[in-house]
């Protein structure tokens, strides 16, 4: 986890882009049932992040929240530690995975900014 962490902007690929914060860009993670997500070889694997997924009139605040929760994020992500953390979190956060390919870059220079909140 890095002292200032980055907003970014990713997608699932049907046009929904959302901010997370990336809180380990190695692709080890999978989440076999909704929960923590797990370490594993699998060669599927993903990036774990802190996802915003609270609604959308509540967008603007999203990078905020993301960073602050980023900044208490365990220094080491174990199993247990990330239960902990995930359990901390605000109902608008969540600790999902994504293919590293779903990254768009700056949440600040998302597609499609003009129309949507900040």
């Amino acid at each position: 986890m890095t002292s200032h962490p980055h907003v970014q902007a990713a997608h699932y690929g049907f046009g929904a882009i959302f901010p997370v914060i990336v809180l380990d860009p190695q692709p080890r993670w999978y989440r076999p049932h909704h929960g923590v997500p797990q370490t594993t070889d699998a060669t599927d694997a993903q990036i774990l992040v802190l996802r915003w997924s609270g609604p959308v009139n509540a967008l603007y605040g999203a990078p905020a929240a993301l960073v602050d929760a980023a900044h208490r994020a365990p220094a080491h992500l174990s199993r247990g530690a990330l239960a902990r953390f995930h359990a901390a979190l605000p109902a608008a956060l969540r600790i999902v995975t994504l293919p590293p390919h779903t990254l768009l870059g700056a949440w600040s220079r998302r597609p499609g900014r003009g129309r949507s909140h900040r």
